[in-house]
């Protein structure tokens, strides 16, 4: 679950706070997200200079909580575990 802050301008620009499934959140946010080659104004929203410093922060925290990836093996050690041969020796 995720819940956000947004001023509502449809019923008099007060501040509302709703909670969006996590799927639902990143599928609301990703239409913002314009094609290649589309220029985009940078001066409003999370692109705008006063809150960049404010962004980066709040990315760099919820990078730093991230887990930790294990580092998956290539195709050649994939197949030697599952022949019991190394592929390029045969």
């Amino acid at each position: 679950m995720i819940a956000f802050k947004h001023k509502d301008y449809r019923h008099g620009g007060n501040k509302v706070l709703h909670t969006l499934q996590t799927i639902d959140f990143i599928g609301k946010s990703i239409r913002h997200i314009p094609p290649h080659y589309f220029n985009v104004i940078r001066h409003f929203g999370i692109l705008a200079s006063r809150v960049k410093e404010q962004c980066k922060e709040i990315t760099d925290r919820i990078l730093e909580s991230a887990p930790e990836v294990d580092e998956v093996p290539n195709w050649r050690e994939r197949r030697t575990a599952f022949r019991g041969v190394d592929p390029l020796t045969m």
